[in-house]
This record gives structure tokens, C-alpha cells and sequence, in this order.
């Protein structure tokens, strides 16, 4: 049972980290197609 709960819990970690990873990504690519047009200069 112990090998059943960790698959889980790696399966979780996963489905989490990936939900995190697309989110920030879709995020960045519409926060990044905001500030494109514009081009601030630092």
C-alpha cells in the first residue's frame, strides 16, 4: 500500500506542477502580447 499512496502522491505533484506550468505559461504569453505593441523602454 505504501508504493500505491506515493504513486499517488507523485501523481498529484505532477497534475499540479503541470496545471502551474501551463497556467504561468498562458499567463506570461497573454501578459507578453499586452506589452509587445507597446515595447517599454527600460
Amino acid at each position: 500500500m505504501e508504493w500505491l499512496n506515493f504513486g499517488n502522491i507523485l501523481k498529484c505533484v505532477a497534475i499540479v506542477a503541470g496545471i502551474v506550468i501551463v497556467g504561468s505559461f498562458v499567463v506570461a504569453c497573454l501578459f507578453a502580447g499586452k506589452i509587445s505593441p507597446w515595447r517599454p523602454k527600460p
